[in-house]
Order: structure tokens, then sequence, then C-alpha cells
């Protein structure tokens, strides 16, 4: 069964606090005009004192302006006070939400705790809520109850977390017992070195290459964009691996309605090569690209949608991927202050926050809208005046690793959905298994509920203004251009024990 949450937009208790805040900042604009108007008008009842005294109704239009005077400043004085009430309302709202959040989610740990330990033993899928609050609150919960039984232990809760599981890995890696591929010249000392190089390179302390950008071959793509979330659905359909290639990324110009263009960057999602993603064990093994490559990474990839863009998107906030779309849009002729939609799936989606709140993006172009589908999106903040819409799966557990939900507001909307598609549906199958984070995840999932759950009347009316902001500035005649990044290699990392300004050790002849 289909059901469609909307979290935030115009229509949102949020949006109603954002209004508020918004009139006492004007109200308290208003106090600063009545209190300047009433002493410019005393003052100018001080200057014509000199000059009406003599005439017969002179002390009647001193009386008038001093009466004038008096009214402005009072009226001032109770503006000050309404704002001085609106702030203490706000500031009182967010002090409760804050308490009431905090308890609520200290109450419900143990529920979603033992909720993901009942679904994880009975093969069920995960729900993205339970999943997010364990991976926020949890560690802390159980530092505090460490802490409480040894002292200190909460502070070496972390560090022994990584170092059991990093060791762990060096170790297996360097002390295989069988011998080493013909075709690797690498010894284990090397292989472990560069295993370790990799986790550091995780960690955002080594930095990724970045890219070249090339125009594809392929001719642009002219069409007719109707504004609709099914069109910007399908354009970004159009940059995914088995019809655009690897690594590629879309740049759309659109002559929307109010004559100005909108420039349309569709980033995808991760892309994992020739690995099977619904055979765990395939893409669970180290030397493959898989969820190994994520983890470890120690080879060059030159996939800007690889297991690395996970890292660059999470741990350097896409810093190689805003330059290369900036490259792009030049390339495809955009011009400083015309104006950009984002949009992502999954990894393309934390990209496409990132993108839109670099300063080399927000300080040339006019950063309109972002739209993401699955993807990462929670702890990056977004201006004011940008609209965002988020699609997500409540079962979705890719979207719940940033361990929090997303911020609502007036400008920002989550719409949450459940169920499947009806293929799904109908064949039985375990939703859980249909790729690696499984059928909530999939880009078939969101296409379905953007043609299905998007269109019912209750959802349209909750975010029918977001809605028809994308159609008012994606709607009109429209030329796709592809372009294909490919990471350049990266210095490899000096080994900070060998004193020399080498980087790795040599390896070994064939």
């Amino acid at each position: 069964m289909l059901m469609t949450t909307v979290l935030g937009g115009h229509t949102s208790l949020h949006a109603n606090f954002e209004e508020l805040q918004r009139g006492a900042v004007l109200l308290d604009a208003c106090v600063s005009d009545a209190e300047a108007m009433g002493a410019r008008v005393a003052g100018w009842g001080a200057a014509s004192s000199l000059i009406t005294w003599s005439a017969p109704s002179g002390s009647l239009l001193l009386a008038r302006v001093a009466s004038v005077s008096t009214g402005l400043v009072t009226l001032g004085t109770q503006l000050a006070g309404l704002h001085r009430g609106v702030v203490a309302s706000i500031e009182a709202y967010r002090t409760v939400e804050s308490a009431v959040t905090k308890s609520i989610d200290a109450l419900m740990l143990p529920a979603s705790a033992g909720q993901l330990a009942l679904d994880l033993a009975r093969g069920a899928p995960l729900r993205t809520a339970d999943l997010e609050r364990v991976l926020s609150h949890g560690p802390r919960a159980l530092a505090g109850v460490l802490n409480g039984v040894f002292p200190g232990a909460s502070h070496l809760l972390g560090v022994a977390t990584v170092t059991a599981v990093g060791m762990g890995r060096i170790d297996a890696w360097a002390q295989s017992s069988g011998p080493l591929e013909s075709t690797d010249p690498r010894t284990r000392n090397e292989r472990m070195w560069q295993t370790l190089s990799g986790a550091v390179s995780a960690a955002g302390v080594l930095q990724l290459g970045g890219y070249q950008v090339q125009r594809s071959a392929a001719p642009s793509h002219e069409s007719v964009s109707d504004g609709s979330m099914t069109w910007l659905t399908q354009n970004l359909r159009h940059t995914f691996e088995d019809t655009a290639g690897s690594s590629a990324l879309g740049v759309t110009r659109i002559d929307a309605s109010d004559g100005q263009p909108t420039w349309v960057v569709a980033i995808p999602g991760t892309q994992f090569g020739s690995v099977n993603t619904t055979d765990s064990v395939e893409i669970c093994t180290p030397e493959e690209t898989g969820l190994g490559a994520l983890l470890s990474s120690v080879e060059h990839e030159d996939n800007a949608w690889g297991a690395s863009g996970v890292r660059e998107a999470m741990a350097l906030r896409s810093q190689h991927v805003v330059t290369a779309v900036d490259e792009a849009l030049v390339a495809a002729g955009a011009q400083p202050g015309e104006r950009i939609v984002t949009v992502g799936y999954s990894q393309g989606g934390s990209h496409a926050v990132n993108v839109a709140t670099d300063p080399r993006i927000a300080e040339v172009y006019d950063v309109d809208t972002v739209v993401t589908y699955g993807g990462l999106s929670a702890n990056v903040e977004l201006p004011d005046d940008v609209v965002a819409l988020h699609l997500e799966h409540e079962e979705d557990v890719a979207i719940a690793l940033d361990g929090a939900p997303n911020p609502v507001g007036m400008q920002r909307t989550t719409v949450m959905f459940s169920g499947y598609t009806p293929e799904m549906e109908a064949s039985g199958d375990s939703p859980q298994e249909a790729g690696f984070f499984g059928a909530a995840h999939g880009f078939d999932t969101y296409t379905h509920h953007v043609e299905t759950s998007l269109q019912d009347p209750g959802v349209v009316e909750q975010i029918h203004p977001t809605l028809d902001h994308l159609m008012a500035v994606t709607a009109g005649p429209a030329v796709a251009t592809a372009f294909t990044l490919r990471r350049e290699k990266p210095d490899p990392p000096r080994n900070p024990l060998s004193g020399s300004s080498s980087s790795l050790p040599p390896t070994r002849a064939h």
C-alpha cells in the first residue's frame, strides 16, 4: 500500500513560525521608523513655533503637531512591546520543541533499538526513522552507560571502535596466509600500507584527485519540459550509466516562461560497475569495487560516481565535483547570475546539496532549487531563499546514514514514501534483497512514487507551492548536454615513517 507523509513546506507549522519570525523583523523595523518619525515631527514643531506663535491658528497647529509626535512615540512603544512578545513566543516555542524532541528521542531510543534488532532477526525491512535515531543518539547513550560503570570509558569508545575495525582489517590483509597472486607486484607490507593510506583517505585526511571534464561525443538533446517532477525525474535518468555511460554529468538549459534561462545540473547515483549489488558476498569482497572499495579504495578510481565519490561527498563536501560542475556550466554556456537547479539521486543527491551551498557556485550563479532522491542531505544547511524538495522512502536505510532527519521549513520539504512498485509487490520477493540497500533505495521505486504519490490530490495540496515554483522555473524548451568526468590520479601518499620524500615503498618486479 502506497502512503506518503509530507514534512515541512509552506503548509507546515514550521512555515508559520518562519512567517512569525519575518513578522518580528518587520515589527522591529516599524518600531525604529515610528520612533524616528515621532522625533522628526517634534523637531518640526519646535522649528515652526517661532513662525506660528503670532498667527491666529498657530497655537492650534502646534498642539496638533505635538499630538502627532506623541502618538508616533506611543505607537513605537506599543510596537516595541508587541515585538518583544513575538520574539519571546518564538524563543519559548524553540525551547519547548527542543526539549520535547530530546525527550521523545530518549524515550523512543530503546524502542527503536529493539525494533531494529527484531527486524534484523526476522529479515524485515529496517525503518529509516529507527535507524536514524539509533545512529544519532545510540553512541551517546552507550557512552553514558559505560561512563557510569567505568569512569572515562566513554572517551575510549570511539577510539576503540575505529582501532578494532581498522587494525583488524590491516592485520588480516598483512597476515594473509595464502600466497600473493602472481599478477600482484606488491609485498604484503606494501598492501598493508596502501590499505592504511586508503583508510586515512576515507577519513578525509588525504584528498582525492580532481576531474577532467569533457563534453560527451553524443549530440545535445532537445525537448520541451512541462516543468513537472516526472520530466525532471526522466531528465535525471538520462545521466545513468546504462544510458549516458559511466561518470556522466547532465547540464540542461531551459528557457523558462519568465524569459530567464534555468540550468538544471543532474547528478546520478553511485556506480558500482560490474559488481552485482544483489550479491552480498561479491559486494563485500575487498578486491571488488563494491562496498569493499567504499571502505578501502586503495586503487585509483577514475569514475566520479564510484565509491570514492561517496567519500568525497561525505568527507570533502564534494570539493572536486563543485569545480567540475562549474566547468561544465561554463562549457554549456551558463552566465554569471543565471538560475541554477541541482538534482541528484543517492550519492548524486549529496553532491547536489553540496554544490548548491558551495560559494564557488552560490556566489556566481542564482542557486534556486535543490531536488534529491534518496540522498544524504540532513547535515547540510541550505540558504532560506533556496527551495528544496527531498524525496525519501521510509525503509531506505541509505538516507539514515547521516544520522538525522532533514531540517524542515517553509522552503525545505521532505516527502516520505512507503510501498513499492506493483512489480515488486506482485513478485513476492523480499524488497531488502533487491540491491545492496534494497528496493526502497532503488530509483525505480522513487520514479514510481513520483508518477503516483506526487499526483495524489492530498499530497499535491500540501506541496503545491513547491511544485508550482518548480514548474515556473523548469518549464520551457530544453537543451540537454552530457559531460564525462574522469578523476585525475593524485600523487601517492608519502610514507611519514620513511623519512624520505619518496611516496610508497617501491614495488617488487613481476
